[in-house]
């Protein structure tokens, strides 16, 4: 008796439909972060306005609240950290072992943010070094460029500050208040928008120049005598 191969099973109803928007809105979405890395800061925010205001498809497809999902707000803030690294932050040469060093964003301990970032910098320069995105301890903070905090750790924030307070390493973490424990940088949300706090005076201690440009779209904090690292 000969055989018949087995047909393969039909996908349910309104299966294609379906895969083909998840196809579609992903696109969309690597276009948007392409286009987020490409703006730099001012067109960074630029485009979260609009998102904000519910004139974009995915503030459209939250019911026009302009609320950030999960996915985006790492995108978003990815976008932010690539910025500072590539375009708004100076290191001295001394903050490199040598001229074909790579520049290395930390990430500390292992969170989300890590792959994001580092699809995010892939194939991208700070200057001539191509960046490197790694998983990191306190014990190594000191090897990276920047070292992202996330909001898991930043219990750690005042000791990596003292630690790190005369080294070029920008510390960004993902809230305000660790910016006035001793972050140079931390995230906020301001009306579903992704925005930053600075502390330029400690950035310049670690031998950071940080741009005007982005002084110019952050909140600068001032910290109290008790908050100094």
């Amino acid at each position: 008796m000969p055989l018949h191969p087995r047909s393969a099973p039909r996908p349910p109803p309104g299966a294609g439909s379906e895969i083909a928007t998840r196809r579609t809105a992903s696109a969309r979405w690597r276009r948007r972060r392409a286009a987020w890395l490409a703006g730099g800061l001012a067109g960074l925010l630029s485009a979260l306005l609009a998102l904000a205001v519910g004139t974009t498809p995915v503030a459209q497809a939250a019911g026009a609240q302009g609320t950030i999902d999960a996915r985006d707000e790492l995108a978003v803030k990815s976008a932010f950290v690539f910025n500072f690294a590539a375009r708004h932050v100076k290191w001295p040469e001394a903050a490199f072992k040598d001229k074909s060093a790579p520049f290395v964003i930390g990430v500390l301990g292992r969170d989300p943010i890590a792959a994001v970032l580092t699809e995010t910098c892939k194939g991208r320069k700070s200057g001539e070094r191509p960046i490197e995105v790694r998983v990191v301890e306190p014990d190594v903070a000191g090897d990276c460029q920047l070292l992202f905090v996330p909001a898991g750790r930043e219990a750690e924030v005042p000791a990596l500050a003292q630690t790190l307070k005369d080294r070029p390493v920008l510390l960004v973490a993902e809230s305000e208040a660790a910016v006035q424990r001793g972050a140079h940088l931390g995230f906020f949300l301001a009306n579903s928008r992704v925005r930053f706090a600075a502390h330029p005076a400690s950035a310049k201690q670690a031998g950071l120049e940080v741009s005007s440009e982005l002084l110019k779209l952050a909140r600068v904090v001032e910290r109290r005598a008790e908050d100094q690292p």
